[in-house]
């Protein structure tokens, strides 16, 4: 995938606090950073379970983008996992988050650097969505982790997916659901590509001459490599596959739940009427009914 970096770099973040702020419930709160505290307005997504917090700067003349995964409360501190925050000048490569278009369909896209500081390297080990070759104003390239497309309907997902996976390489928290089968979706992919090119047949050997198991496997693997190329290109299509799969998962863990509570409920309950209950008092009842 190939983007341009916007140009009107203040239509572009309009576009993505707006996209934001749909469906966000807002707390006025106090940014804890490095530097100080101040005041901003977080903006919570409850099923995603992330925060944003979207500041211009005009002084730096760039915008302030953090991010955090604690729900926040009015009036109360919140200390961001990452920032992903936007240059307003020619050079808005040297700040980790960006956003850019495709150059065909003209879609917005946010995309961030990946840069941790010394965590880069796990993050990127970590975090499995796809790269794109981002162009500058100044016709410089590089390469940036496209974070999601402003306009899906799974883009608040896909920003968490992002979000929780570097909060769980900073802090070594254990990676979320959501984090943990997409990373297996894509793993599982990967996997079959690469056994499937090992069961291709070596040599020139012609239309006529490949056996007809090799042919199912060429099949196979040409299937495989579309269904990567798609979930490259639409993230979309793989957050949903990712929300079906935690949202089953979380239906079994409720229910095995509510079968553990049952069952210590009755164990608690056949205890305490058995020691309620002496033997030499409770057979004759039952000789009697018998009788």
């Amino acid at each position: 995938m190939d983007l341009v970096a916007v140009t009107d770099i203040d239509a572009a973040f309009a576009q993505l606090r707006e996209r934001l702020t749909r469906g966000a419930e807002v707390f006025d709160v106090r940014l804890l950073t490095p530097e100080g505290a101040g005041p901003a307005r977080a903006l919570w997504h409850e099923r995603e379970g992330i925060w944003a917090i979207l500041e211009p700067d005009d002084a730096q003349s760039m915008y302030w983008c953090s991010f955090g995964t604690t729900k926040p409360t009015s009036g109360g501190n919140v200390y961001y996992v990452c920032m992903g925050n936007l240059s307003r000048k020619r050079e808005a490569w040297n700040t980790a988050g960006a956003l850019a278009a495709d150059p065909k369909t003209h879609d917005l896209y946010y995309v961030h650097s990946g840069q941790f500081g010394k965590k880069t390297q796990q993050f990127a080990e970590h975090y499995r969505g796809i790269k794109a070759n981002v162009t500058w104003p100044t016709n410089k390239v590089t390469p940036r982790y496209v974070i999601g497309r402003l306009r899906d309907k799974e883009f608040i997902g896909a920003l968490a997916a992002f979000v929780k996976t570097a909060e769980g390489v900073k802090t070594g928290k254990p990676a979320s659901l959501e984090s943990y089968y997409r990373n297996a979706i894509i793993d599982g992919v990967e996997a079959a590509i690469d056994q499937a090119r090992l069961q291709q047949p070596s040599g020139d050997l012609g239309p006529v001459d490949i056996p007809t198991g090799a042919s199912v496997s060429r099949t196979r693997l040409a299937r495989l490599e579309d269904l990567q190329r798609w979930l490259r290109d639409d993230p979309e299509m793989l957050q949903t596959a990712v929300d079906l799969i935690v949202g089953k998962t979380e239906q079994d863990r409720r229910r095995h739940l509510l079968l553990s509570v049952c069952a210590a409920g009755a164990s608690i309950l056949i205890g305490w009427l058995l020691s309620a209950v002496r033997p030499d008092t409770f057979f004759p009842y039952i000789l009697h009914a018998f009788r």
